[in-house]
């Protein structure tokens, strides 16, 4: 099938219904100085071909959307998974739809924490937030990982009540409504922490203030001076986490109560959308590579952010600093904590 990709305002008169949604747009520069416009809306749609893997929706006269449906628009298509170019032109690779008789809203996901939580999470919170979602079904990724489920069924939502669509597959509803991201490229809206916060309360107060999530238990950014890190935090009252031995609610439930977060740049940061606004937030990064996603959400929740510089000791097969290990500058590391936390 052709593609042909069109902006949101082709998009919104485009579709059947549009559902009132009193968020507002919201316009802002990212890191590297390009502007991000964010428009939150909800549309519904009949007979809409949903594409798995990418979450993109497709009108059955091929017209598709991008914009606000995935994380980066703008070099997305170099990374799809279900799309293809030649010779200037796009199209979707489906070898067949599945034919679904109900309702549904297309959330979509990734079983990347931070995509989950800040990308797909908040488009099923936006569709709360405006409509009785209790006659859809909720079309997500397959598999689901653990955390995903635990996410739902914290909503209410379980399995009776989820369509899982894979990534080499596609999917047509009777009619599907779509919630925009809330995020694009890298950037959150300011609406979306308290979307988080309301749908997912603290549930267990936390006893330790002072958090340092690890990322010894990844496949890459660990600290292979981590011991020496461990010492010099403690000194300070922090507490070492990993995220990936933490349930969904332990890991929100610990950022609730913390008033200082030192973690190396990953997916459990995105988890600092729950800290308080007094939280102080220390990121451990590379300088071949500087990530801003984890700034931009600091940044939207108003959370106080300061880099801490790491150097590469391995990098990834492809070269990618990020996918390798690093050895943090300790003394970078005690000059941020003294100057914040003294």
């Amino acid at each position: 099938m052709e593609l042909q990709f069109c902006d949101v305002e082709h998009w919104l008169s485009l579709a059947d219904r549009q559902i009132p949604c009193d968020i507002a747009p919201y316009q802002v520069r990212d890191a590297a100085d390009h502007v991000i416009r964010i428009t939150p809306f909800i549309t519904e749609c009949r007979g809409l071909i949903i594409l798995g893997g990418d979450w993109i929706p497709i009108l059955e006269t091929g017209v598709a959307l991008l914009e606000q449906m995935v994380h980066t628009p703008i070099i997305y298509l170099g990374k799809a998974k279900n799309i293809r170019q030649d010779a200037g032109k796009c199209y979707a690779n489906i070898k067949a739809i599945a034919e679904y008789p109900g309702d549904a809203i297309l959330v979509g996901g990734d079983t990347n924490y931070y995509h989950w939580l800040i990308d797909y999470l908040p488009r099923l919170l936006l569709a709360i937030k405006y409509v009785d979602i209790s006659k859809f079904q909720i079309v997500v990724n397959k598999p689901l990982l653990p955390f995903q489920r635990e996410s739902l069924a914290l909503l209410g939502l379980h399995e009776s009540r989820l369509l899982p669509v894979g990534d080499r597959e596609a999917i047509r509803p009777r009619m599907t409504l779509v919630p925009s991201l809330l995020a694009s490229t890298t950037v959150p809206h300011p609406a979306l922490p308290k979307l988080l916060q309301d749908a997912y309360p603290r549930r267990h107060a936390s006893r330790c203030e002072r958090v340092y999530l690890s990322r010894q238990d990844a496949a890459s950014r660990q600290l292979i001076n981590e011991a020496e890190l461990i010492v010099l935090l403690e000194r300070y009252g922090f507490e070492r986490y990993m995220p990936g031995a933490l349930s969904f609610q332990q890991q929100i439930d610990l950022c609730y109560g913390a008033q200082a977060l030192v973690a190396v740049h990953g997916a459990g940061m995105a988890n600092l959308a729950f800290c308080p606004a007094t939280t102080k937030v220390f990121e451990i990064f590379t300088p071949h590579h500087r990530v801003t996603s984890m700034y931009m959400l600091s940044r939207t929740c108003k959370r106080e952010h300061r880099f801490v510089p790491a150097r590469n000791i391995t990098f990834g097969r492809d070269g990618n600093p990020l996918l390798g290990n690093w050895e943090v500058d300790m003394e970078a590391m005690e000059s941020a904590l003294s100057a914040e936390l003294d």
